[in-house]
């Protein structure tokens, strides 16, 4: 049974083993295999560590678990990156965002599933408990703008946006 509720840092080293196998698993071949090999579960979990234990209130990630397998993916979000990210000014000051400040406006900034755990649904799963929390936090709008291969593979590479 797949339980989502928000990381600790004892979850660290199971995001990190989820964020590196699936970026191996997503972009063999699209990357150098020596990035690829390069990438570090012990760097990853002092990374995803420093992110919980220091930015819970600014950039919170929650996790998927599975019994006797731990963490199988993971979501953060936090305030939208709008100077950053093409997406977030279609959507600041647009006259479709009923007023939204820009400071109420959130992004999902990472959105991982282990790959031998994908098409379950726990990807939505997360991305439903991301954008209720964004809600809790008092965003009025959230949205994913990525172009993962996953995203890309079903999505054909558009920006794929979902709000509150």
């Amino acid at each position: 049974m797949t339980t989502i509720g928000l990381a600790t840092e004892r979850a660290a080293s199971g995001i990190a083993k989820v964020y590196v196998d699936s970026w191996r698993s997503a972009y063999a071949g699209l990357l150098p295999k020596r990035v690829l090999v390069g990438m570090s579960y012990e760097r990853q979990a002092r990374e995803w560590s420093w992110v919980i234990r220091n930015r819970s209130e600014t950039q919170p990630v929650i996790v998927a678990a599975e019994s006797g397998s731990g963490v199988v993916g993971f979501v953060s979000f936090g305030k939208s990156r709008l100077t950053d990210w093409p997406a977030g000014g279609l959507y600041a000051g647009n006259s479709d965002t009923k007023g939204d400040e820009p400071d109420k406006i959130g992004e999902v900034f990472t959105l991982y599933v282990q790959p031998e755990w994908q098409d379950r649904g726990i990807g939505r799963r997360l991305m439903s408990a991301s954008f209720a929390a964004m809600q809790e936090r008092g965003f009025g709008r959230g949205f994913l703008d990525r172009k993962s291969t996953r995203l890309n593979s079903s999505h054909g590479y558009i920006s794929y946006a979902v709000f509150c």
